[in-house]
């Protein structure tokens, strides 16, 4: 067997063991005695066990239009929260339509390789500016949202996208839509949903709704249309009209 074949004859069963052996923490003492555990995946894959331990990425949407990703078909630094250990510097894509983590890392051998990570165990992430945690806040399911937290409330938005099917083409099955997005707002410890600029408005005090109203309508924000950072962006106009009290 050449070096090549057994390297990656060692790597397989490194992996193999990754996803069959207890996690770190409730590892068993034979584990333990055999061998170091973290050591032998940092040099098979140069990351934690956590990172390295999902599916290996295949291109799922090779016969769909578009793409099912945040902010684009890209990998961004971010960091990730996975079973409560925070992981930074990482490349990281958010894929929508499946709402599946993406992680591009180095393997021993120098190349890129990706992986998808285990939903189940990612917490919470940052991708650039934004930050996504998994909350349970509509009919009983846990899912990833983005928070824009100001120091008067905070808005929570779920991201979505999904997968028309195409007729008649010969060459692709299916076209992604436009990211949809489900909103709520925290406030006074209270949260509720909303869906339109006026409901919006609406779960402000009377007083202001008025001149929140105006100012939206004068600067063009529509709600079903704003991008991530526009989305920020505006969440801070209205927090400042509010802690000022005057018109933003």
């Amino acid at each position: 067997m050449s070096f090549d074949l057994q390297r990656l004859a060692v790597a397989s069963l490194i992996f193999l063991v990754i996803v069959t052996a207890p996690v770190r923490g409730q590892k068993t003492g034979a584990l333990e005695d055999d061998f170091n555990y973290s050591e032998l995946v940092g040099k098979a894959y140069g990351l934690d066990q956590e990172l390295v331990n999902g599916v290996q990425y295949y291109n799922r949407y090779r016969a769909s239009l578009g793409h099912p990703y945040f902010l684009g078909d890209m990998f961004q630094m971010g960091s990730a929260t996975i079973r409560g250990r925070n992981y930074s510097d990482v490349k990281l894509k958010y894929d929508l339509f499946s709402q599946h983590l993406e992680v591009e890392y180095q393997d021993f051998s120098g190349g890129e390789k990706q992986i998808i990570l285990v939903t189940d165990w990612v917490q919470a992430f940052l991708i650039g500016q934004h930050q996504f945690q998994k909350l349970n806040l509509e009919e009983d399911q846990n899912k990833y949202y983005q928070v824009i937290k100001m120091d008067c409330f905070t808005c929570y938005v779920h991201w979505s996208k999904e997968r028309i099917p195409l007729k008649g083409s010969t060459t692709h099955s299916g076209e992604f839509a436009e990211a949809k997005r489900t909103l709520f707002l925290e406030m006074d410890r209270n949260i509720k949903g909303f869906k339109k600029r006026k409901q919006f408005v609406s779960l402000f005090p009377v007083e202001r709704q008025k001149q929140i109203k105006r100012y939206m309508k004068k600067i063009g924000f529509q709600i079903r249309n704003a991008t991530p950072d526009e989305m920020i962006l505006h969440m801070n106009a209205v927090c400042n009209y509010l802690n000022d009290g005057g018109p933003p």
